[in-house]
């Protein structure tokens, strides 16, 4: 579970930009930065086995925009180390705050196993 977790943060720091009219890494990365803290909203909301069952809908829904936005942005070029260095400076604080959010509610994830599969098949969408 953790393991996931590093793995779709990494994807998102080194991913780059896509739908809805998205056409650079840094509306990407915003884009795949809101997904996610989407994906934090709503494992708050999971209080009991009812309330996962009810999540997994949207947490499917949510890997599968991070799908399309990960595949759009993988057709960008990509961006040279100033610009990254430069998105990583804008992005960090954010990125930062959303690590030590998430956690807590991923540790949901391995005490609902409704949860758990639908995370599952979220994060297989996004690579």
């Amino acid at each position: 579970m953790k393991r996931s977790f590093w793995i779709a943060l990494a994807a998102v720091a080194i991913c780059t930009a896509c739908g809805g009219g998205i056409g650079s890494y840094d509306e990407g990365m915003e884009a795949q930065l809101d997904s996610m803290e989407e994906l934090v909203a709503v494992l708050e909301g999971v209080t009991d086995e009812g309330s996962a069952k009810a999540a997994t809908a949207k947490i499917e829904s949510i890997g599968e925009h991070m799908a399309e936005v990960a595949m759009q942005m993988s057709e960008l070029p990509q961006p040279d180390a100033q610009e990254m260095q430069a998105l990583l400076e804008k992005y960090g604080k954010r990125m930062q705050q959303f690590q030590g959010e998430a956690v807590e509610q991923l540790m949901k994830l391995a005490k609902y196993q409704d949860l758990m599969d639908a995370y599952t098949r979220a994060m297989a969408n996004t690579r």
